[in-house]
Parts: C-alpha cells; sequence; structure tokens
C-alpha cells in the first residue's frame, strides 16, 4: 500500500512539473554515438612523423551495453554496471522480490553536455526482457549508496543513480532506453545485454 502510495505522489510531481515547464520537449532528435565507457578511447596513429589522436566513437548501428554509453549533443549516458540481487536491505527495511524472480538493478550515469539544465524523467524508462514490455519497479531504499536514476543536472555536471526490475529465472536479453522527452522524435538512449554478461 506505501508503495502504491509513493508511486502515485511520485506521478503527480512529475506530471505537474511537467506542465508547469510547459512539457520541455525542446530537445529534438538528434544523431547519437555509442563508445566504451571510459571518458575517450583512443588510438595513436603515426603519419610523416607526427601523431594523430583519434577518439573511437561509431554512430549508432546497435544498442550499447555494459560499460559502454550513448552520447547526443545533450546528453551521454553510460550503463555503468548491472546486477542481480535476491534482496534489496536498506538502512530501516529489506526489499524482497516475487517467489521465481530476481531484482535486476541497472547502474547509469548520465552527464548534461549542453548549456542548459537537463531532466533526467523516470517516465521516459522503456524496457523489455526477452522482448516483453516490463515496468520498473519503486524500490523504498537506495541500492549501494544510489538513488533512483532520476532528477535534474546542471549545464557540465553528472547525475548517477539505479532503475531497478523484477526478472524471472531463465531470462536471457534485456533492453533498457531512455527517450529524452515525451515526442516520438526524441532522442533515445538505447543499452542492450544478456544475462551472460552479468558476473
Amino acid at each position: 500500500m506505501k508503495r502504491k502510495i509513493l508511486v502515485s505522489v511520485i506521478a503527480l510531481a512529475m506530471l505537474t512539473s511537467c506542465c508547469l515547464s510547459g512539457c520541455d520537449s525542446s530537445s529534438s532528435a538528434s544523431s547519437t554515438v555509442v563508445g566504451k565507457s571510459s571518458e575517450v578511447t583512443e588510438s595513436t596513429e603515426k603519419t610523416d612523423s607526427t601523431q594523430e589522436v583519434t577518439e573511437q566513437v561509431t554512430e549508432v548501428v546497435k544498442k550499447a551495453t555494459i560499460g559502454e554509453f550513448v552520447s547526443s549533443d545533450d546528453l551521454k549516458i553510460t550503463l555503468t554496471s548491472v546486477k542481480l540481487y535476491d534482496e534489496i536491505k536498506g538502512e530501516y527495511l529489506s526489499e524482497k522480490p516475487d517467489k521465481g524472480k530476481k531484482y535486476l538493478v541497472l547502474f547509469l550515469q548520465a552527464e548534461n553536455l549542453s548549456s542548459e539544465d537537463k531532466d533526467i524523467n523516470l517516465f521516459y524508462y522503456d524496457a523489455y526482457v526477452d522482448d516483453k514490455s516490463i515496468d520498473n519497479e519503486t524500490l523504498m531504499s537506495d541500492v549501494n549508496g544510489e538513488k533512483y536514476f532520476s532528477g535534474d543536472i546542471a549545464s557540465g555536471k553528472k547525475l548517477s543513480g539505479f532503475v531497478a526490475y523484477e526478472v524471472s529465472d531463465g531470462w536471457e536479453k534485456f533492453e533498457f532506453t531512455y527517450k529524452d522527452g515525451i515526442l516520438s522524435d526524441s532522442t533515445k538512449y538505447s543499452f542492450e545485454f544478456t544475462s551472460s554478461q552479468i558476473q
């Protein structure tokens, strides 16, 4: 019951914020790139006794995976790690998933590359497990000291957090997308990984 009330309060607050700000949909679709999460992956090539340093980034033709980032002109989002939990232990309570399931927790980091404040909105997540749509879980506790992947980011600053899901034993593929806005042409930051990639 408390969880449902919390979700309702969060939803109302986010909806009110969106309406007051005019549902900021100014971020239209822009080209995105995917790369490794190390700040810059560089290769050095020697040409005519001079050195050229090139950043190894590729236009998105596939979804990024664990340890990689997706970047646009406005945001750089990295899926830093993914973990499975039989139980989430908080300071005052412990939370367990339904029988036969585990919590799949995605840890993400967003960096604001724009000159304006940006907002990571928890209502702009889309996720699929084995091609079936799945909703994120509302946990009452922080996970590994992280809060929800949601909030305001000032220009040039970073925000880290988690998104949690309940998955059944035997799942194979998971897809997660953050869409930067409510319009169909908003920029999408997509990640995909398999159960075998989680250590």
